[in-house]
């Protein structure tokens, strides 16, 4: 499915949402703010259940609730950082791959 989402997002994710000074932003200036998207999103996950304690709402409730939102958010902008990566676009489902065969031993094939 990364393959996929990575084929597809372009057509999705264009320059037509961004002002003209954004576009002559430089070479990363797509990865950068895809970067920054995913920072945020790893905020809003962070203080999720410090929110959730002092405003006296079950953690876990809070938590399932919300956190779909901002964990779909980070697989897009991480798909949208390795498709503009500055030096190239990188393949995201095999590294991927790769990366979980070097660290857990689970062998699966990109497609």
């Amino acid at each position: 499915m990364l393959k996929q989402l990575q084929e597809a997002l372009p057509k999705a994710w264009t320059d037509e949402m961004y002002s003209k000074a954004f576009l002559e932003g430089g070479k990363d200036k797509h990865f950068r703010h895809a970067l920054l998207h995913t920072m945020k999103a790893l905020g809003k996950l962070v203080e999720m259940p410090e929110t959730a304690d002092h405003d006296g709402v079950n953690t876990s409730t809070y938590i399932t609730g919300w956190a779909e939102k901002y964990l779909a958010d980070i697989i897009i902008c991480t798909v949208r950082m390795a498709s503009e990566h500055p030096l190239g676009a990188i393949d995201l489902e095999r590294a991927v791959c790769e990366r979980l065969a070097k660290k857990m031993n689970l062998v699966l094939e990109a497609r």
